[in-house]
Order: C-alpha cells, then sequence, then structure tokens
C-alpha cells in the first residue's frame, strides 16, 4: 500500500493518504488515483507502479515536466527508484513511501476531499458553508470551520448558530466536517432533518452532503455551499481539447481573432457601419436629385 503526503511548496502538508493498488497515477484529471487541481498540473502527469514491495522500488513515467529526488525531468522520461520518492510537480511536493503495516486504504472520499482542500488554497479559502433560504434568519450564512472540526444548529443557546424557530430542537443537528468532507448528524431531533428530501436517521454516522444540497430542519431551509466541489464537478481544470487549441493556433498565425471574440466583434461592427454610410450616401444623393428635376432643371 502507497503512502502519499501532499503539500504546496513552502507550507505545511495535509495529512498522509493511504491508497491501494500496484499502479497510481498523479495528475488533475477526475480518474486519477490522487487529484492535484492546478492549471500546470496535467491530466495525467505522473505514473507510478510498485516493481518490489520490500524493500519499495517504484517504476515512473513522467507525463509532464518534474522533479523527481531532486532532479529535474521532461515529458515521457521514466526510470526506476527506491522509496521514499520525492516528487515537486505543478506547485505541490508528494512524498511516496510505503504505507506501514496495519494501515488501512483511504475511501475515495478521502482523496476528493484531498483535492477541495488543495483547491480552496488557491482560490483563497472558499471553504464550505451554510445559508438561510427560509425561516427565520433568511439570507445569513456561516462558514465552517477546517477540518477536524464539528458545528451545531438549533434554537437553544449551546447552539453554535442559534436560529429562532420553534420547530427546531435546542441542539438539532451537528455537521461534522472531517478530510474525508462533511456530513449532517442529525441530535435525535423532534422534528427530524431531511436532505435533498431524504430524512436523516438519528445516529452518529450522519449523511454526507454535496455541494448544493438542502437540509430541511423543520421549517427553517439550509442550502449546503462548497465552491471547490463545483469547480472540480465542473471540470474548469480540464485543458482545451487538441481540435480547439489547434484552432486557437492556426486563428493566431494568421492574424484571425476567434469567433465570438472582442476583435470579432468590432470587425462586425466596422463592416455594418460602412454599409450604413453608404445607405445615408445614396439616400442624399436621391433627394438630391429629386429637388432638381422639380426645379425644372
Amino acid at each position: 500500500m502507497w503512502r502519499i503526503e501532499v503539500s504546496e511548496i513552502g507550507r505545511s502538508p495535509l495529512p498522509p493518504v493511504d491508497l491501494d493498488g500496484d499502479e497510481l497515477v498523479i495528475g488533475s484529471g477526475e480518474g486519477c488515483s490522487l487529484r492535484l487541481p492546478a492549471l500546470s498540473v496535467q491530466p495525467q502527469h505522473l505514473r507510478l507502479r510498485k516493481v518490489s514491495s520490500s524493500p519499495l522500488v517504484i517504476a515512473w513515467v513522467a507525463g509532464h515536466e518534474l522533479a523527481l529526488q531532486g532532479t529535474s525531468h521532461g515529458a515521457g522520461a521514466s526510470g526506476e527508484t527506491s522509496a521514499p520518492l520525492l516528487v515537486e510537480l505543478g506547485g505541490y511536493r508528494l512524498s511516496i513511501s510505503q504505507a506501514p503495516d496495519g494501515a488501512v486504504a483511504a475511501p475515495p472520499q478521502r482523496t476528493e476531499s484531498l483535492a477541495r482542500e488543495l483547491l480552496r488554497s488557491i482560490m483563497g479559502g472558499a471553504a464550505p458553508r451554510l445559508v438561510v433560504e427560509a425561516g427565520p434568519a433568511i439570507g445569513s450564512s456561516r462558514i465552517l470551520a477546517p477540518p477536524d472540526s464539528r458545528f451545531t444548529v438549533g434554537r437553544g443557546d449551546e447552539a453554535d448558530w442559534v436560529i429562532l424557530d420553534e420547530d427546531l430542537s435546542r441542539v438539532h443537528v451537528a455537521l461534522v466536517r472531517t478530510w474525508d468532507g462533511v456530513r449532517v448528524v442529525d441530535l435525535g431531533s423532534k422534528n427530524g432533518t431531511r436532505v435533498d428530501g431524504e430524512r436523516v436517521p438519528p445516529d452518529a454516522q450522519g449523511r454526507p452532503l454535496r455541494d448544493g444540497a438542502r437540509l430541511a430542519l423543520g421549517d427553517v431551509l439550509l442550502r449546503f455551499v462548497d465552491e471547490a466541489e463545483r469547480y472540480l464537478t465542473d471540470d474548469a481544470l480540464a485543458p482545451a481539447s487538441p481540435e480547439r487549441a489547434a484552432a486557437r493556433s492556426d486563428g493566431a498565425r494568421a492574424g484571425q481573432a476567434p469567433a465570438g471574440s472582442a476583435a470579432d466583434s468590432r470587425s462586425t461592427h466596422r463592416g455594418s457601419s460602412l454599409v450604413t454610410g453608404l445607405g445615408l450616401l445614396v439616400a442624399v444623393l436621391a433627394l438630391a436629385a429629386a429637388a432638381y428635376l422639380l426645379l425644372g432643371g
């Protein structure tokens, strides 16, 4: 099993992630074993394969420029090295080693959450938050603290967020944020909790929340907002297709602007202005000729 510790260069590392399997793909693509959300990271930036486990020997193939064990390599470079493997790519530093005996592979939620936490740093925060959409204090919001944290909502003073609604219990729900994501836990409320219309059972497991989820607590409706998850889901990190890139390159070489660009709009505007001007000139000349004939030449 692999153990990977990720950090932005110059920052403290995030908690390590243990991943199972003989091969790993690291990059910005959605299907990667470990996703690094940065425009400077390619969809499949680095491929790793176990050659042996005791000691751990790793075969690697670079899909783009990176530094490995302190040495720079270009796209297509490959080789074998023993663990621990130190990699720098796209502004990130990775330490890759053998996971200790007894380690448990991280669930998919852990790697998804890791990508979101890395992206929050790039976006300047973008912490998940709750927004009131119906009920008292409509429009107000609260930001969830970094992992590991717990945030409670209810009508009693002991709740972290007090919302004065008689249908709420004193401490109605808890929002638990860990490195596996955010989940809502019903704390035995009298009127229950629903997420997107489905009842949340009052147990310690709760229910995971995704961006855009609606939480109904009595007559209070909260929306869970996670901009980092939305960004990753929209695949905003995906590079343009080769066809689009080639079209842009050909247009630039020919001195042409892409369709719909500002230059294209200005060109269209100039063309329509010229047509309008010619039309006015013809109209003026026609009026002058008519006046000449009426006055008897």
